[in-house]
């Protein structure tokens, strides 16, 4: 996240963004350890009713079946019964960790869209020359103006210097120039 200062209540809006954010993730990570605790709940009670339903045949059938049998059959249900738990967890576990692979590849199948602009020819600039035309620049929407009506050429090769006191606008200028901000109006042109 980029946080531009342009004083005290920019930067409120941006904490208060942040814990915003910050509670959205933790609403959901408690809602999902609150599902888990509830599913491991499910899956136990599921367990237990499993066994309570073999111990009670192992005892209904205990004429027919020799000790060993049913004290086999009581061991692998025990053991049963912690596995369909742990089988259960990890499967839950690897739908929702495949939820992220799934969207790319369904990003990947998309069909490309269409470029509505051309693409731009290379910039290929021969003296070098450099032109403002009443360039006007500001940082916020209702902020005053830091360029003014700025109008200059620059011939190419020509070497100049900018100097002003702080809050001029000279870093402005060279941030304009790159293009890292949009003018309010006006025009500055590469080679005429």
């Amino acid at each position: 996240m980029l946080v531009r200062i342009y004083g005290a209540t920019y930067m409120e809006r941006a904490v208060s963004r942040h814990a915003h954010h910050v509670n959205a993730n933790h609403r959901v990570r408690f809602a999902r350890c609150s599902v888990n605790a509830w599913f491991e709940l499910c899956i136990q009670l599921q367990g237990t009713a499993i066994v309570m339903i073999v111990a009670s045949g192992l005892v209904f059938f205990r004429s027919v079946l020799s000790a060993g049998l049913v004290g086999l059959a009581f061991n692998y249900i025990l053991m049963a019964d912690a596995n369909i738990g742990y089988l259960v967890s990890n499967f839950s576990w690897l739908e929702i960790n495949m939820v992220g692979p799934e969207r790319v590849l369904e990003y990947c199948n998309l069909p490309a869209e269409e470029v509505d602009t051309p693409m731009s020819a290379a910039l290929t600039l021969t003296s070098g020359a450099i032109s403002f035309n009443k360039v006007q620049f500001r940082y916020k929407p209702s902020g005053q103006m830091i360029l003014q009506d700025l109008t200059c050429d620059i011939a190419g090769g020509e070497k100049i210097g900018i100097v002003g006191r702080t809050g001029a606008g000279k870093s402005s200028l060279t941030m304009v120039l790159f293009r890292m901000y949009p003018l309010v109006s006006g025009s500055i042109l590469l080679d005429g």
